[in-house]
């Protein structure tokens, strides 16, 4: 091997069996809590996105949006009435009204209780 002036191989040896204090996962540590506390923020940050309960409308109103979306070809956006366990109403559902009957509605290629709608809008 080729060590620099001074330096034996018995020096070198010496030096990582008895004084060499390896840090392990500590000299990276720096980078994974840089990390860590990025990807945390970013959880915040879409964790902090809220969606306001719109109005609750009656089935006669809903229904008269929705068969008007239908006719009209318009894109609505629907409100359910579930709430999420940490209180909040979760993003409308988006589309096209390809359907609908008594009972439930289609949007997309989702099928809607029509007793879960909460609120219509069109786009």
């Amino acid at each position: 091997m080729n060590y620099q002036a001074g330096w034996s191989e018995q020096l070198v040896q010496d030096y990582f069996a008895h004084q060499y204090r390896d840090r392990g996962m500590t000299k990276w540590q720096g980078y994974y809590l840089s990390d860590h506390t990025s990807a945390l923020n970013k959880a915040k940050q879409a964790a902090a996105v809220t969606y306001p309960p719109r109005p609750q409308q009656s089935p006669e109103q809903i229904g008269v949006i929705l068969a008007d979306a239908f006719a009209n070809s318009h894109p609505v956006a629907i409100q359910l009435t579930s709430i999420a366990p940490n209180g909040e109403y979760g993003p409308d559902i988006l589309g096209l009204v390809r359907g609908y009957t008594d009972t439930d509605v289609v949007i997309g290629s989702s099928r809607i209780d029509l007793e879960t709608i909460r609120n219509v809008r069109v786009l």
